[in-house]
């Protein structure tokens, strides 16, 4: 078994369960994470970022294989972006 397949099987059923909850949600509970993220300073910031980074990450790596190359660019930039700020967090502490 790849990673990638057993990656997609044990999250699976955590990806079903938040595809049946209202369309609204999971956008305001990321956006939410990611306004406390970037109004606290430090590692509390950081932790709030880390959130949508390790979301964002596996959403990117999930559809990873669908995407074209224009897509997968975009999508590197965007996780670079999250991560990049979160490091900035950690170090300005």
């Amino acid at each position: 078994m790849t990673l990638r397949s057993s990656i997609e099987k044990s999250t699976g059923p955590f990806l079903v369960r938040l595809a049946t909850l209202p369309k609204f949600v999971v956008p305001l509970t990321l956006a939410g994470f990611l306004l406390i993220g970037m109004s606290k300073p430090g590692i509390i910031g950081a932790l709030f970022l880390a959130v949508v980074g390790l979301f964002v990450t596996w959403l990117v790596f999930l559809s990873w294989p669908r995407q074209n190359q224009q897509q997968r660019f975009i999508r590197v930039a965007m996780l670079t972006l999250v991560w990049f700020t979160i490091l900035s967090r950690l170090v300005s502490n």
